[in-house]
């Protein structure tokens, strides 16, 4: 057990569309007549900061999503999350602004991440969401998602009930 796992990036092209636009944007920014200083320094200093993060998620670990028979971890901007497949209620698909992403309701016995939750419930129906797809349909990444759920799920339920 605990060898098997199933690291997912995002798409590399999605973050360099990203990156080209806000270039862009930037430039633009640059072109607006200096009598405008205040939109054309906020448009700049925006645009400016997405693609520093942007690029830096394209810098290897950076952002990721690693599946293992515990759970899940997420990986953002170097930052790590790991959630116990024991702490999922379900997975589902949430719309935001013509986006769909796979969204996380968790087990009432999930103590973590009390505020975020309530933000997200108002926001979205849901106490989270991932953050990204990882280059795959989001119907796939939540098939995806339960199928490791299910797989391992009852595995770490049954080895931390005889580990005692």
């Amino acid at each position: 057990m605990g060898t098997v796992t199933l690291i997912l990036n995002p798409s590399k092209a999605k973050i360099i569309i990203l990156l080209v636009v806000c270039t862009a944007f930037v430039t633009i920014g640059f072109l607006i007549e200096p009598q405008n200083s205040f939109i054309k320094w906020g448009i700049i200093l925006f645009f400016g900061l997405c693609i520093c993060a942007f690029a830096l998620t394209l810098l290897p670990r950076a952002s990721y999503l690693k599946l293992t028979p515990e759970g899940f971890e997420i990986c953002s901007l170097y930052q790590k999350e790991f959630t116990k497949w024991s702490d999922i209620e379900s997975f589902g698909l949430v719309n935001i602004h013509y986006t769909t992403i796979v969204s996380i309701t968790y087990k009432s016995s999930h103590t973590k991440h009390k505020t975020g939750k309530k933000i997200s419930q108002f926001l979205a129906k849901s106490d989270g969401a991932l953050p990204n797809t990882y280059g795959l349909k989001p119907k796939k990444l939540m098939a995806l998602l339960y199928e490791w759920k299910h797989k391992y799920e009852n595995e770490e339920t049954y080895i931390n009930k005889y580990r005692k």
